[in-house]
């Protein structure tokens, strides 16, 4: 990086500023406008009238719009506090911190898949080591129909309850079968995969086709 050089008194033509779901910086070429906004409301609405999850951000990439949800639990970073505060979770000013130094990971995605008829096709993780990436949910549809179908799945453990291709079937269900799992367990993929994409910022924004 270099430490001399004339700094820039505006933006230059073209590009815009960019941040991220994790607080990110970025100076970018303004990106082809695909998601209307009217689009992107449906999603925000639909994530408040049918998921369950507070702590979430909603973000548009390409021909994508991606629901981030915290990696961390935020409610109990907040029990950290108990001995400074009667109620951690009624602080607002604490609550607020925290909100910002949480990791968000991207877990649904509503992908257009046909630009005339306006439908989306649903991806989710799969956490499934012999897959480990995006896998499609479901059929296309009408991102209202969508968005109310699997946005309340999000923070809960029927996410990966949510239809695999006929090739992930067979790992799922001997997965599924073993009795030794927790209800806690996507929470420990959540945790699993943010250790492994640290390093480079955000393992799932890096694989997914926009």
């Amino acid at each position: 990086m270099q430490s001399e050089g004339t700094l820039a008194t505006a933006i230059p033509a073209g590009y815009e500023i960019y941040e991220n779901p994790n607080a990110q910086v970025f100076l970018r070429r303004i990106p082809p406008k695909i998601i209307t906004d009217a689009e992107r409301q449906v999603v925000e609405a639909g994530m408040r009238t049918y998921a369950t999850v507070k702590d979430y951000k909603i973000d548009v990439k390409g021909n994508a719009i991606l629901i981030y949800t915290a990696v961390q639990e935020i409610d109990a970073l907040a029990d950290l506090f108990k001995d400074l505060y009667p109620d951690p979770t009624a602080n607002v000013e604490l609550m607020a911190n925290l909100r910002k130094v949480v990791h968000y990971s991207p877990m649904l995605v509503f992908q257009l898949v046909d630009v005339t008829r306006r439908t989306f096709q649903t991806q989710r993780y799969c956490f499934l080591g012999s897959v480990d990436d995006w896998i499609e949910i479901g059929k296309p549809g009408k991102l209202s129909t969508l968005v109310k179908k699997y946005v309340k799945h999000l923070g809960q453990d029927s996410y990966v309850e949510q239809q695999f291709p006929p090739m992930t079937c067979e790992p799922y269900v001997t997965m599924a079968a073993d009795s030794s799992l927790s209800v806690s367990t996507l929470h420990a993929c959540l945790l699993k995969r943010l250790s492994r994409s640290e390093m480079a910022g955000c393992l799932a924004e890096s694989r997914l086709i926009c």
